[in-house]
């Protein structure tokens, strides 16, 4: 007895969408391979295969209500492929997570971009466009002007070339795949495009089907025109030159971000001859930074071809500054990844030391423990032009620095646990500061950040601290010096091993 017998023997009869939905996944399967193979974009037979197995045309899915629900299945998938293509990236930390979580990820765009598409292809009616060509013709035409030329007019407000904005616009011309979202919803709110009813339905789903069977062919169309221009400058997005290779900036500060403590920044180093190159996708900032005088780049500063342009591989700083504390963290990981100078980060919320640490910051200055002119003063410092503590003729100590030292396991100290990565608290030994007294040397808590002198100074308030708090591993903060000491198991380490490049800056 076959599967179908035996389901109606039992008094059921199989589910009236379980036949379309086979039809339906099937067909987006071997349309897919066939794309594949013959190098056509997938979308286009996919929207084909849907054209000619809907009601209008062969009939093969010919239940209505099936054509309908299989689009309303299509617009679930796509927002739920929307939904796991943000969650993957920014929520998966574990690499085994994400290599599992990228193969489902893949499989599932596959899947879901195909049955999408294909219903879509279903709901479009051949006789209702050939019926109204001219209708369809001229929808089509005015989407793709309106849509190309405010979207060129964008791209030239960022100083891109009229061909590349123009290529840009033809790009982005068709109607997205969300149109089909809004359709459903206005559907069932008793809305109807132009007032049409069911004709206005009709030339959304014609005009949008064409615009995307075209895409393929305005993107061709595009790169013909954007290369008929020539290759563009390498500093095409820049006010000046921005690498050593062509006279441009060498020793420089690359600062990526814009806003007041930025603008403040870079108008110190102007005032102070110290070189300087700023960095922002922010076209008013840009155009105030150029006001202002300064050299700009215009680009986005997590990638790779903008940080290169912006000669960080031969940067002397580089200050990321006012972005929100992911952002933050992923242009530092990109700006490690390039240059080995001195990161300084301020992000725009609360400072996660340890994560931007992590990402390759060398200094953090937090906007909620310091001023808004920290990040001037620890650029300086940096540079080698920080002040001295009142009073005295040692220089103060850089609070925005990280210190980060992983603690060996090996070297007969049981205390690698109370290494974490801190930051100093204060900008001389706090001990001495609250009694008025001065220090010889002072050494930093790996626990907690503590600032205090060494045992050299009168009142040893790194052993105190150490004693009182149990905090007893501690790290030099002199200038060039570079070691951390566990005042119990007198073990010494030295400090984490840095580029060349910073070595030879200016000591902190």
């Amino acid at each position: 007895m076959s599967v179908e017998a035996a389901v109606s023997a039992a008094g059921q009869a199989p589910p009236a969408f379980l036949g379309p939905v086979a039809v339906l996944i099937v067909t987006a399967a071997v349309i897919g391979f066939v794309m594949t193979k013959v190098r056509v974009v997938p979308i286009v037979g996919f929207l084909a295969a849907g054209v000619l197995i809907g009601p209008a045309q062969l009939g093969l899915v010919a239940n209505g209500e099936a054509v309908q629900a299989a689009a309303e299945i299509g617009v679930i998938l796509l927002l739920f492929t929307i939904g796991i293509e943000f969650s993957l990236d920014r929520l998966a930390r574990v690499w085994t997570w994400i290599a599992l979580g990228g193969a489902v990820q893949l499989s599932l765009q596959i899947l879901f971009g195909a049955v999408f598409f294909v219903s879509v292809g279903m709901l479009l009616d051949l006789g209702f466009v050939l019926d109204n060509l001219m209708l369809v013709l001229v929808g089509s035409l005015l989407v793709l002007v309106v849509k190309t030329v405010t979207t060129a007019a964008a791209v030239v407000a960022l100083r891109m070339r009229w061909r590349t904005a123009i290529a840009t616009g033809l790009l982005l011309a068709q109607v997205g795949e969300f149109s089909f979202v809004l359709l459903t919803v206005g559907a069932a709110g008793g809305l109807a495009p132009l007032g049409l009813t069911d004709d206005g339905t009709q030339t959304v789903v014609a005009v949008t089907v064409v615009l995307m069977v075209c895409t393929p062919l305005f993107a061709i169309l595009g790169a013909r025109l954007n290369r008929a221009g020539g290759k563009p400058p390498a500093a095409n997005h820049s006010d000046g030159p921005v690498n050593g290779t062509d006279g441009g900036l060498t020793e420089h500060v690359v600062l990526l971000g814009w806003g007041p403590s930025a603008l403040e920044l870079a108008s110190t180093l102007r005032a102070q001859d110290i070189p300087m190159l700023l960095t922002t996708l922010n076209p008013g900032g840009a155009a105030e930074a150029t006001a202002a005088g300064h050299q700009v780049l215009r680009g986005d500063p997590t990638k790779a071809l903008v940080l290169q342009q912006a000669g960080l591989s031969t940067a002397r700083l580089v200050v990321v500054a006012e972005d929100e504390p992911d952002r933050a963290r992923t242009t530092v990981a990109a700006a490690r990844a390039i240059t080995g100078a001195p990161i300084m980060v301020r992000p725009l919320g609360p400072a996660n030391v340890a994560e931007l640490a992590e990402a390759g910051a060398d200094h953090v200055v937090d906007l909620h423990r310091s001023s808004g002119r920290a990040l001037v003063a620890s650029v300086l410092h940096r540079l080698g032009r920080g002040q001295v503590a009142a009073g005295t003729s040692r220089p103060v100590v850089d609070t925005s620095r990280v210190l980060r030292y992983p603690w060996p396991q090996d070297r007969g100290c049981a205390h690698s646990g109370l290494s974490r990565t801190v930051q100093p608290a204060a900008a001389g030994c706090v001990g001495c500061l609250h009694e008025g007294t001065d220090w010889v040397h002072l050494r930093g808590c790996l626990s907690c950040g503590y600032v205090g002198c060494r045992d050299s100074s009168p009142r040893r308030h790194a052993r105190q601290h150490a004693v009182t708090d149990e905090h007893p591993l501690i790290v030099s903060l002199e200038p060039g010096v570079s070691w951390g000491y566990c005042l119990v198991d007198e073990v010494r380490v030295d400090g984490p091993v840095r580029s060349a490049r910073e070595r030879s800056l200016p000591p902190q």
